[in-house]
């Protein structure tokens, strides 16, 4: 059987985490890290980087790898795009930039979940987030996808008021250009208590977690397309 090559590109929910301390996550506990041990023999390669839009990551990967052609790639991008914010980015740069009384004020309320709630501003509006994806798709058309659903906390609610409704519309957005490749995972994360106290990160169970369930459906699609009849 020929050697399987896997992309993952992650936000920084597939990364490590040192904090808190009792929730820690090592580099080799981190789900992507689980399935290198499981699959030796493969060819992966990895970008995984914190508070990072969908669109930026994945132009990283076509503009470098469009022709390297994997076979697997695993997705866990999606957060970043759809939660709810109080600024958009440039107004955040607006008030960084300005030192006075009053955006000093502003500033102190960049995370303030009241303000998030009124305001209700995504980084990347549906529409966009569609093209992106299907872009992407439609680049590397001959690998097989397994997007995993954007997943947090019902509790995240309280920091970032109105994300878990629209968490399920970028899902379906996902669902929609990728079909089955969109990797149903939040309830078996929250079975088994897999997120760690901020709501949206990954303890190591929750890594274990993902990892099994990718690990069964990647078996699923060697079995099928590459092991000898």
């Amino acid at each position: 059987m020929k050697k399987i090559k896997i992309m993952v590109l992650t936000d920084s929910t597939g990364n490590p985490r040192s904090f808190p301390i009792e929730e820690a996550v090592s580099l080799d506990e981190s789900h992507p890290y689980l399935l290198r041990e499981e699959y030796p023999d493969a060819i992966f390669w990895q970008l995984s980087y914190g508070n990072m839009e969908a669109q930026n990551i994945i132009n990283s990967a076509a503009g470098y790898l469009n022709d390297w052609n994997p076979d697997i790639i695993i997705v866990q991008l999606g957060i970043i795009d759809c939660r709810t914010e109080a600024f958009t980015e440039f107004q955040k740069l607006i008030i960084a930039k300005f030192l006075g009384p009053f955006f000093r004020f502003l500033g102190k309320h960049t995370y303030n979940p009241r303000l998030i709630k009124y305001r209700k501003i995504s980084r990347v509006s549906k529409v966009k987030f569609k093209k992106i994806i299907t872009k992407f798709n439609i680049i590397f058309n001959n690998s097989k996808f397994f997007w995993l659903e954007v997943s947090v906390h019902p509790d995240y609610e309280s920091a970032r008021p109105g994300t878990y409704s629209r968490v399920k519309d970028y899902n379906k957005i996902i669902a929609d250009v990728f079909g089955d490749g969109l990797v149903k995972i939040q309830s078996k994360l929250l079975d088994n208590h897999g997120f760690n106290n901020d709501n949206l990160h990954l303890n190591k169970v929750g890594h274990k977690v993902i990892a099994d369930e990718l690990k069964f459906l990647i078996d699923k699609h060697i079995r099928a397309n590459y092991e000898k009849k």
